[in-house]
C-alpha cells in the first residue's frame, strides 16, 4: 500500500513538472517572438503559389505539373495547400473564348484551396467575374475589395486552415490600381457612380488599415501564422500601394505572396512596422516557377523556387468500400472508369477475381505522372482534362476571314522586345486605325507641342504633362461610357477585314491600342472570327491605350 501511494505521489510531482516546464516554453516563446502552437506542429506545413498564370495552362511547368507537384509533396507531408494571386483567367484564347470559365474549371481539376483576384479578373466584366467566383471550389478572398454600397468586403478578408493543433490564415488583398488596370465601368453602376473600391487613396492608409484589420481578426481567431497573399507587385506599380508599402505600414504578417509585377523572387525580407523582417516572393508569369513556402515545426518559414517538377510517382493507398468496383474507384481516384485495368494490374497479388472485391481491401492506386514529348513530368489526368478543353475552343479558332502579308507582332521589330503596353505595335495600329475610321476621330500634335484630338467635328487640346487631363480626353474620344451597338460592331468587323487586306504594316501616328492583344494570329498570319471579334471588344472597353507617342511620354504606372 505504501509503495502505491509513492507511485501516486511520483506521478503527481512528474505531472506538475511537466505542467510548469510546458508553461516555462510558453512564456520562453512568447519572449522570443515564437509561435506558441509550433509546439504542437508535427509535420512541416507546406503552401505552394502561383501568380499571374495568365491562361498559361501548358506554358513552362503547367498546370499538369502544378497538379503533380502538389500530390508529390503531400507524399511527404499531409499538410499541403495551393494558393493563386491573381491574374489566372486571362491572357490567351481559353481565357477569352470562355471568358474565363475555361481557366476556372481548370482551377478546380488542379485543386486549389484559396485564390484571390487580380485586376485582371475583372476584364470579362463584374458580373461575369461574381459568376465565375460561384463557380471556383476554393473561393475568392480579398480584405481591400468593398461593395461601397454597404461598407461590406465582397468575399471574406481571409481563410483560416487547421493543420493538427496550428491554425494558418491567408489574408487576401488585390491592387487599388484595378480601376485603370481592368475596365472603369466594371466598378460603377448605370449612372457612372463608382460603387466598388480598394480602399485606394492618395497616402495608403486606407489600405494599409484595411489589411492590418483583417490581420488582426485572423490573429483573434487562432491563427498562429499569418500569410498575406496579393496582387499588389513592386517595381513599376503605384510605390504607395505596392507590397513593400504594405508591409513596412503593417504588423503581425509573417511572409508574403505577392504577384502583379510578374517579378521572379525567390525571397527576400521587408521590415514590417516593428522592424521585423518579412519573407517576400513572387514566381514570375505563367507557371515559370512554382512557389514553394514551408513553415517548418520550429516555427521557421523559407520561400523558394521551383522550376521543374520531377517524374516521380505518387502511388497511394484506397481502402475497399463496400458497393465498390475497379471502375468505380478508377472513376473516383484516376478520374475515369476506363482506367480500372490500371488498378488492376496494380494489385494482381491481391485480387483474384477482377469482379470480386471485399470491403477493407487495400489497394495501391498507381500514379499518374506522365511525361510529355518535351519532357515534362505532369499528371495525367489534369493533362488529359487541359487536353480535351484545348480540343474544344481551338475548333472555333479555325474559321479564317483573312490574311496579311505583314506580321502582326506586339513586339518591337528591331529588338524583339515585348511592346504590349508601352510602346507602339502594327498589331494594334490595325485596330486603332479601324477603330479610328469608325468613330471619324483624329490626333495630332500642334506646334506648341499640346495634341489636338478631333472627334464628331469637336477639338479637345491636351497637355500630355496631364496624367488625369489625358484620361478624360481618351474616354471622350473613344466613347467608353457607352455600349458598342450590334450595328457599330459588325461595322468594325467590316472595317478590320478589309483594312488587313491592304495593311503594309508601317508605323503610324495616331491612336494605338498599346494593350496588344493575346489572340490567336496563326503562323500563316491568318485571322478568325473569335480574335478579331475580342480584338475589338476588347479595345472598346480597355483604357490602356493613347497616342503612340503619349504612351512614352506619360508616368509608365499609369499605363501598365
Amino acid at each position: 500500500m505504501k509503495k502505491e501511494e509513492e507511485k501516486s505521489m511520483t506521478k503527481k510531482r512528474s505531472s506538475k513538472l511537466l505542467s510548469w516546464l510546458l508553461t516555462l516554453a510558453m512564456v520562453l516563446s512568447l519572449a522570443a517572438g515564437m509561435s506558441i502552437t509550433a509546439f504542437a506542429q508535427d509535420n512541416d506545413i507546406i503552401v505552394l503559389y502561383t501568380n499571374d498564370v495568365h491562361c498559361g495552362v501548358d506554358d513552362n511547368i503547367g498546370y499538369a505539373g502544378l497538379a503533380l507537384y502538389k500530390k508529390q509533396m503531400q507524399q511527404q507531408t499531409p499538410y499541403v495547400i495551393l494558393a493563386d494571386a491573381g491574374d489566372a483567367i486571362q491572357g490567351a484564347p481559353i481565357g477569352t473564348l470562355s471568358e474565363g470559365g475555361y481557366l476556372v474549371d481548370i482551377m478546380n481539376q488542379v485543386g486549389y484551396d484559396f485564390a484571390i483576384p487580380g485586376n485582371h479578373e475583372f476584364d470579362y466584366g463584374m458580373n461575369r467575374f461574381l459568376e465565375l467566383a460561384g463557380k471556383l471550389d476554393c473561393g475568392y478572398y480579398s480584405s481591400n475589395f468593398v461593395d461601397l454600397r454597404t461598407g461590406n468586403t465582397v468575399f471574406a478578408p481571409y481563410k483560416m486552415f487547421t493543420f493538427g493543433d496550428v491554425k494558418v490564415a491567408l489574408v487576401g488583398a488585390s491592387t487599388p490600381e484595378s480601376f485603370t488596370k481592368s475596365t472603369p465601368s466594371y466598378f460603377q453602376n448605370e449612372n457612372g457612380t463608382y460603387v466598388y473600391g480598394f480602399c485606394e487613396d492618395e497616402s495608403g492608409e486606407s489600405l494599409y488599415a484595411k489589411i492590418q484589420s483583417s490581420v488582426d481578426a485572423a490573429r483573434n481567431d487562432g491563427a498562429a501564422y499569418v500569410i498575406l497573399v496579393g496582387h499588389l507587385g513592386e517595381n513599376g506599380t503605384t510605390e504607395r500601394w505596392s507590397s513593400d508599402a504594405v508591409i513596412a505600414h503593417t504588423n503581425g504578417i509573417d511572409a508574403v505572396i505577392d504577384g502583379h509585377s510578374h517579378e521572379t523572387v525567390p525571397n527576400k525580407t521587408i521590415a514590417n512596422k516593428d522592424g521585423k523582417q518579412i519573407p517576400l516572393t513572387q514566381t514570375g508569369t505563367k507557371l515559370k516557377n512554382i512557389g514553394k513556402l514551408t513553415i517548418k515545426a520550429d516555427g521557421t518559414i523559407t520561400t523558394e523556387l521551383v522550376d521543374k517538377v520531377p517524374a516521380k510517382d505518387t502511388t497511394s493507398s484506397y481502402s475497399v468500400k463496400t458497393g465498390d468496383s475497379l471502375s468505380r474507384i478508377a472513376k473516383s481516384q484516376l478520374g475515369s472508369a476506363s482506367r480500372w485495368k490500371e488498378i488492376y494490374d496494380a494489385n494482381r497479388d491481391k485480387i483474384r477475381n477482377k469482379n470480386l472485391l471485399y470491403a477493407g481491401m487495400k489497394l495501391t492506386i498507381p500514379g499518374s505522372v506522365r511525361v510529355t514529348e518535351d519532357g515534362k513530368a505532369v499528371d495525367a489526368q489534369t493533362d488529359s482534362y487541359i487536353k480535351s478543353i484545348q480540343a474544344i475552343y481551338q475548333e472555333s479558332l479555325k474559321t479564317v476571314l483573312g490574311h496579311t502579308d505583314v506580321d502582326l507582332t506586339d513586339k518591337n521589330l528591331e529588338t524583339g522586345e515585348r511592346a504590349v503596353r508601352n510602346a507602339e505595335t502594327n498589331l494594334g495600329d490595325l485596330t486603332a486605325d479601324a477603330y479610328r475610321y469608325e468613330l471619324g476621330a483624329e490626333m495630332k500634335k500642334d506646334s506648341c507641342g499640346l495634341y489636338i484630338v478631333k472627334y464628331n467635328s469637336m477639338e479637345y487640346f491636351l497637355d500630355m504633362d496631364e496624367k488625369e487631363g489625358a484620361f478624360c480626353i481618351l474616354q471622350t474620344v473613344m466613347g467608353l461610357q457607352g455600349e458598342l451597338s450590334q450595328s457599330e460592331f459588325d461595322i468594325m468587323l467590316d472595317v478590320v477585314r478589309s483594312f488587313h487586306k491592304e495593311y503594309n504594316g508601317d508605323w503610324n501616328d495616331g491612336l494605338s491600342y498599346v494593350y496588344s492583344p493575346w489572340y490567336n494570329i496563326n503562323e500563316s498570319n491568318e485571322f478568325n472570327s473569335k480574335s478579331l471579334e475580342r480584338i475589338i471588344k476588347d479595345f472598346f472597353e480597355a483604357w490602356s491605350f493613347a497616342c503612340a507617342n503619349a504612351c512614352l511620354i506619360t508616368d509608365t504606372s499609369i499605363w501598365k
